[in-house]
């Protein structure tokens, strides 16, 4: 009965699938407060920073997409302009909610949210947690007339 309950959690949690997102969560976070001036960690930055990461996919996880359901309308309506909002509003939800994390200013918040919005969608193809939209290439036929 312990193996029954053994691989059912195996098969639920998906364990590569929550280290691969905690790794682009960590990197993008300390990309972001390397590159954005404003945005610092206090403290033992690199405690912090996996810290950071593992609150930060989480967000992505659970409260980024909310937000997405919540701004629908608007989305479409702005061609996906307020999708660096959303990522702005979800690093505010982590300087509120993890309090080594410092931002100076609004500007600082602001570009800190568009960075993410380029950071995590990379970082997420290149780990491999999202499979890149590539469309498979018909095979040609050739008729033989030039």
């Amino acid at each position: 009965m312990r193996r029954g309950v053994a691989a059912w959690l195996r098969a639920r949690l998906r364990w590569k699938l929550l280290l691969a997102r905690w790794v682009v969560g960590t990197l993008a976070v300390a990309a972001t407060v390397a590159l954005v001036p404003g945005l610092t960690i206090d403290g033992d930055s690199w405690l912090w920073t996996l810290i950071l990461g593992a609150v930060f996919a989480l967000l992505s996880a659970v409260v980024k997409p909310a937000l997405q359901v919540l701004t629908i309308r608007y989305l479409f309506l702005s061609w996906g302009v307020v999708l660096p909002a959303v990522d702005v509003a979800t690093l505010a939800l982590l300087e509120a909610l993890v309090s080594p994390l410092d931002v100076a200013n609004a500007l600082s918040l602001l570009l800190g949210g568009l960075l993410l919005t380029v950071l995590v969608p990379l970082l997420e193809a290149l780990v491999g947690v999202s499979r890149p939209v590539v469309e498979r290439a018909t095979p040609s036929v050739h008729t033989g007339v030039p």
